[in-house]
């Protein structure tokens, strides 16, 4: 692709990644973080959209990826504002604001994203209360996810990105009326907001997606075929043109999946193969075929589980 592309997982604290994306034995000092950074150029924070971090934190998350000068982050924007009907209590926003501001002064954050529930649906009063927030969180890039189909309307989604938000593209279960990404691509930001396109891939795992009584962990347990990834990798490549950067989270977390897929889309749009980490290779085999020696790995371990093979599983 000729624009920066920035591709990572949604979030890097999950215990279910140990052993797999992280070693089963880390060595004294492991930082989880600065071992992501050595394979993407971008995570989504996520602990952000559950507290607040302090100042010192965000500071700390700019410090740990200094070795990484390309590498970005976005951040999702607290619960409290996209998931609940009360009024915004300005004093939170800025709270909100005034603890990610380390990052955006150290030229690591691309953009905060607010996510919205499928249940928040276009309507007059959601409409002026999403772009009041979005004009509060100035100077901050915005990007917004909406996830219910009465979004997808010309006229409102140039109203969002004339506000300055880029609008994501969601790539969710095709359920009733969720937005489906062939049919709603990504709106990057109009003057004077950050030109970014930004897709988000939540895995396919509709018998879960709506499920009463489902957990975070089955919503996103989805490992996205080679076929689907091609044609993901195509929505990429076919982002508009206006944009400056293009952004590519997935957040099919389960047991390291977000990160295999993320690698794998990685491998297509750079047309070559991509460092693997070495656990990660042996849960997903199929991983072989787009797979260099690991970086941090022990030098006997480079192959760890044998050379690269062809792929498995590919539909």
């Amino acid at each position: 692709m000729s624009l920066p592309l920035y591709i990572g997982p949604a979030g890097w604290s999950y215990p279910d990644w140990n052993g797999t994306v992280y070693p089963h034995k880390k060595p004294r000092g492991f930082d989880p973080l600065e071992y992501i950074s050595s394979y993407f150029n971008l995570i989504e924070i996520n602990s952000t959209f559950y507290r607040l971090p302090t100042v010192e934190t965000s500071k700390r998350w700019a410090e740990r990826v200094a070795g990484r000068p390309d590498f970005r982050f976005s951040a999702k924007v607290h619960q409290e504002f996209t998931h609940t009907k009360g009024v915004v209590d300005i004093r939170n926003l800025e709270a909100f604001k005034h603890s990610v501001a380390p990052l955006l002064e150290a030229g690591r954050l691309l953009c905060v994203l607010l996510q919205y529930p499928w249940s928040f649906k276009q309507t007059d009063a959601n409409r002026r209360r999403l772009l009041k927030l979005i004009g509060s969180l100035a100077p901050l890039p915005v990007a917004v996810e909406v996830r219910h189909g009465s979004w997808a309307r010309d006229d409102v989604l140039a109203e969002l990105t004339d506000a300055g938000a880029s609008v994501c593209a969601v790539d969710q279960p095709s359920i009733g009326d969720s937005l489906e990404l062939a049919t709603h691509p990504p709106r990057p930001a109009r003057e004077p907001g950050t030109p970014i396109a930004y897709l988000r891939f939540h895995g396919r795992n509709k018998s879960e997606w709506f499920r009463r009584g489902t957990n975070r962990d089955l919503r996103y347990n989805y490992l996205y075929s080679r076929g689907e990834l091609t044609r993901l990798a195509e929505s990429v490549r076919s982002t508009v043109e206006t944009a400056r950067e293009v952004v590519v989270v997935l957040n099919n977390h389960f047991r390291g999946q977000a990160v295999a897929n993320a690698l794998e889309l990685k491998a297509m749009l750079a047309a070559g193969k991509v460092a693997v980490p070495a656990g990660l290779l042996e849960a997903y085999p199929r991983l072989g075929a787009i797979a260099l020696p690991d970086p941090n790995a022990g030098p006997a371990e480079g192959w760890l589980f044998g050379p690269p093979s062809a792929a498995e599983n590919d539909e």
